[in-house]
């Protein structure tokens, strides 16, 4: 009972930590020194969300001294801690070697796990692996779609660039793909992605439905 008085404790404590450094980074209460002091000590304490906010900071130099290396081991940090956000950030330095060495295969794998646990960001750079058929992953332009349509489901209102983007991307590969298949003559799987280009918005693909139905 002890021990789980004790664990329960310290989930509290750092919980209490991480809302003190939310607190003070704006608002009435704001104060930066504060902030970051409740952020370290939560991070401390095992928090994830603390870990990725500090990340954030020291990649952006908001408010501290911009450090890379720093970001880099706090994006670790979360990621291992199981925080989806931090899995994305760590694996986007992995694959640009941006404050550690540079290793796109492992980047991929944090890319996979960070989708898996929801992360739209994450589809979308799985997307582009997947398009592009870089870093160990075959091209595959059907699961680039599927892993764009997953961002566009998984994005947050708070992120209407990340939505733009996927849409874009999904529009893309969608058009390469009916674009393929009309070249075999198999219009009607040309005009599903066609359709769901069009579905987007997309002009061109809404003219490439048009096409196909005058022929069939």
């Amino acid at each position: 009972t002890h021990c789980i008085s004790s664990a329960a404790s310290d989930v509290y404590k750092r919980q209490a930590q991480y809302l003190l450094g939310k607190i003070y980074r704006s608002g009435k209460y704001k104060d930066l020194p504060k902030s970051l002091y409740w952020l370290m000590r939560s991070a401390e304490q095992g928090n994830k969300k603390a870990h990725r906010i500090l990340g954030l900071l020291y990649r952006t130099g908001k408010d501290v001294p911009m450090d890379m290396a720093r970001a880099a081991t706090h994006y670790r940090q979360g990621a291992l801690l199981g925080d989806p956000g931090s899995m994305d950030s760590y694996a986007v330095m992995l694959s640009k070697g941006i404050g550690v060495d540079e290793d796109p295969i492992k980047a991929v794998r944090w890319f996979r796990s960070a989708a898996l646990n929801g992360s739209g960001s994450a589809y979308r750079n799985l997307g582009l692996h997947f398009e592009r058929g870089v870093h160990g992953v075959t091209k595959d332009f059907a699961e680039a779609a599927r892993c764009y349509r997953k961002s566009c489901e998984l994005a947050t209102t708070k992120d209407r660039d990340g939505v733009t983007s996927a849409k874009k991307m999904l529009i893309r590969v969608c058009r390469s793909l009916g674009e393929s298949e009309e070249a075999l003559n198999r219009f009607d799987k040309a005009l599903t992605w066609y359709q769901e280009a069009a579905g987007l918005g997309d002009a061109g693909a809404t003219l490439s439905v048009k096409r196909i139905r005058e022929k069939k």
